[in-house]
């Protein structure tokens, strides 16, 4: 069930200390302030869609809900990303997926240093 992934997935970052927004049966947001790269100190809203097996799977890349970055048809990398269909207007999609062999057992906090040091990045 899509739903009871996301869920999970929200309580753990609930237990991090975040305040995660439930967006639809298989999405989730909630805020951060990068602390390094051209986007330092800026108020974003990260989403993620939560695959249905999250625990196997991780989600595919983060959404950002900033205008800060170009957008480009064919997202080319490094410095430009989609529009995000599953957020909406205002929302960017990196397609990066995790770069390691992600592993089942791997907590939301794993995922999260990725999407942080990936938005440092920028």
């Amino acid at each position: 069930m899509v739903a009871h992934a996301r869920d999970a997935f929200a309580d753990e970052l609930r237990g991090l200390g975040f305040d995660p927004e439930l967006l639809g049966a298989d999405r989730v947001a909630y805020p951060l302030v990068p602390e390094h790269g051209r986007l330092a100190g800026s108020d974003l809203r990260v989403g993620l869609q939560v695959p249905p097996d999250w625990r196997r799977t991780p989600p595919s890349g983060p959404h950002l809900q900033t205008a800060a970055l170009p957008i480009s048809p064919n997202g080319e990398h490094p410095n430009r990303v989609h529009a995000s269909d599953p957020f909406g207007p205002g929302w960017v999609y990196l397609s990066r997926p995790f770069p390691e062999g992600w592993r089942g057992d791997w907590p939301v906090e794993k995922y999260l240093a990725y999407v942080a040091r990936l938005i440092d990045t920028l």
